[in-house]
């Protein structure tokens, strides 16, 4: 039978177009409105607790949950391209807590700590949602087919890069000798430098040669590794031009003019960043 507290449940606050428009998600992974948009749900009670796990926050666990419950459009929420991960956050942060955010910020040289507040809606009126073409033409008659990475891959990299530099602050505390720890050290370095590879792999959709199309990850992978290094510098400025896309910018804040009279600049930038507990505990 139907639930008589039905009309109490928590409704739709706001509508967003995601920037991606809903490109770069596989068929049937969202489901945009007549209008190009998705409606956004604030949090349960579960959702803020989902949140303030250490272990999920880290692989993503914890940001696929709430996004699933807040964004009913987008029913699995590991394929989100990276582009619209921020603007879903500020979204449902802005449906939870409403529009006014408080962050601090610690003044460059002086170390004063200021607090600033933020319009989140204006953040994200402000989001460059603006498509560029996603194709880079090489030198030697190749066309590279870009794509961002999906929340998952971008999860997977970020989780990766934490735990290699984790390691490698560790080993110094370590007892082994100075050259155990350099072995370490190049097998860090050497990991890290493989995490890159395969982050560049990962934003190749498709390598276009005069006999067709090429989507195979391994050979991708060994192109990737064997190409000149100016054509690999081509790709990655492609990604980077890609990635501007609903990238949030940072605060431009101002500096008290007691601290400017002790060295610091005039302004400064505070970046600020969605992905984290933090976001979702405070509410003013």
């Amino acid at each position: 039978s139907m639930n008589q507290l039905n009309q109490y449940f928590r409704k739709a606050e706001l509508k967003i177009t995601l920037p991606s428009k809903g490109q770069y998600y596989p068929p049937g992974a969202i489901k945009l409105d007549a209008n190009g948009e998705v409606d956004v749900y604030p949090m349960t009670a579960a959702d803020e607790l989902t949140m303030k796990t250490p272990d999920a926050l880290l692989t993503g666990e914890s940001t696929v949950k709430v996004i699933q419950s807040c964004v009913p459009a987008i029913p699995n929420a590991w394929l989100i391209p990276s582009m619209d991960v921020d603007i879903i956050l500020i979204a449902i942060r802005i449906a939870t807590y409403g529009p006014k955010m408080s962050i601090s910020s610690n003044v460059p040289r002086t170390g004063t700590k200021q607090d600033h507040e933020m319009d989140l809606q204006a953040i994200i009126e402000s989001i460059d949602t603006e498509m560029v073409p996603n194709t880079v033409d090489l030198n030697n008659g190749l066309k590279i087919v870009c794509r961002p990475m999906n929340y998952q891959q971008l999860s997977l990299v970020r989780k990766n890069t934490f735990e290699k530099q984790r390691m490698a602050r560790t080993l110094n505390d370590t007892k082994m000798s100075d050259e155990e720890k350099q072995t370490e050290f190049n097998k860090i370095f050497e990991s890290l430098t493989q995490i890159n590879v395969d982050s560049l792999v990962a934003n190749i959709e498709s390598i276009i040669t005069p006999e067709g199309a090429v989507q195979n990850r391994e050979e991708i992978d060994a192109f990737v590794k064997n190409v000149r290094l100016q054509d690999v510098n081509s790709i990655r400025a492609k990604v980077e031009e890609i990635g501007k896309t609903g990238q949030i910018q940072p605060l431009k804040a101002q500096t008290p003019e007691e601290d400017v009279e002790k060295g610091a600049p005039k302004t400064y930038e505070v970046p600020v960043l969605f992905d984290n507990s933090d976001f979702f505990a405070y509410r003013s």
